[in-house]
């Protein structure tokens, strides 16, 4: 079914997850954290912010700022340093996650 489908429908798909990973970036950039633009895939790779633990990061932010992302150790020992971020949100529900991830990096809330 893919292989005979209308690739339009695919091209909009494309689209979104590219609008949703321009959103997070954007937002993470603005307070600080600036994560590499990930191409052909749903998932954001972001390199932790320096002191951190994969696993304690992704804690924190769960913790803390009521953000949920996969610490990069889940995957081996390669994805230390690294969590990963779904794009499978809406775009204002990224752009909200970026916003508590900033105030947390700010030390703004969840100290």
């Amino acid at each position: 079914m893919a292989l005979t489908s209308n690739l339009s429908l695919l091209s909009e798909q494309v689209k979104e997850y590219q609008s949703r990973r321009d959103a997070l970036i954007s937002g993470l950039a603005e307070g600080g954290w600036h994560v590499p633009k990930t191409s052909a895939t749903m998932f954001i790779w972001a390199p932790i912010p320096a002191g951190w633990k994969s696993r304690d990061f992704a804690y924190a932010l769960i913790e803390k700022a009521g953000v949920t992302v996969v610490p990069g150790d889940a995957f081996g020992k390669q994805g230390e340093g690294y969590v990963r971020m779904a794009l499978v949100q809406p775009e204002d529900r990224l752009t909200e996650a970026a916003e508590r991830i900033r105030l947390f990096l700010e030390g703004k809330i969840g100290v």
